[in-house]
């Protein structure tokens, strides 16, 4: 099987997994929608900020926000799959610190200069508790990255799971990548090269 296959097989595997109750609705969940539009508000506060703040000052604007908007207990669980369940109490708490630690840095690595962009909401579909949002950033220049969010309710209320960007699944591809290193090295190994990741972020800014 082709990469590209297999690729677009997870994709449409974790996101049949997070939303298998059919039937989109049409009721409003200003909830989820909250929660994207604050993410939002935040990151374009960080692209604004001065320069001198660098990687970690931008850092210290947007952690809390992603801390609070992704389900990283989730988000680790889909990510890992079957591998998950064999983990110790230890190594799943620091998974997922660290995931939540990676997600930081590369929001704080990628908006990072401000040059008229704003975001928009395209789509909204909801169903149950589920909501996927569509959004696109938008620049000066006539540039349109489209970013769909996929959200669930639980009991802490909406939280993103997953994030489209240009067609592309984060969540599938981390479960591609990180199921191979955990196939192959285990789960140290991985905790040492996302730990690297976000040590080569913070030395890109």
């Amino acid at each position: 099987m082709g990469k590209a296959n297999f690729y677009r097989i997870v994709i449409i595997f974790s996101i049949l997994c997070l939303f298998s109750t059919p039937g989109w609705g049409g009721d409003r969940s200003l909830g989820g929608e909250e929660i994207v539009l604050n993410l939002h508000e935040v990151l374009l506060t960080a692209m604004k900020s001065e320069k001198s703040l660098g990687h970690a000052g931008r850092i210290d604007i947007i952690r809390n926000v992603v801390s609070q908007s992704f389900n990283f207990p989730l988000i680790s669980k889909v990510v890992l799959g079957e591998k998950w369940e064999v983990l110790s109490h230890e190594d799943k708490q620091e998974f997922v610190s660290v995931m939540r630690s990676l997600s930081i840095s590369t929001y704080a690595h990628h908006f990072s200069n401000y040059s008229g962009q704003k975001f928009i909401i395209v789509e909204r579909k909801s169903r149950n508790n589920s909501l996927s949002l569509s959004t696109s950033l938008l620049s000066d220049n006539g540039d349109r990255t489209s970013l769909k969010y996929l959200l669930r309710k639980n009991t802490e209320g909406w939280l993103i799971v997953n994030v489209i960007s240009e067609g592309v699944s984060d969540l599938a591809l981390k479960k591609a990548e990180y199921s191979y290193i955990m196939e192959k090295d285990g789960i140290k190994s991985l905790l040492r090269q996302l730990t690297m990741k976000i040590e080569a972020l913070k030395e890109l800014g």
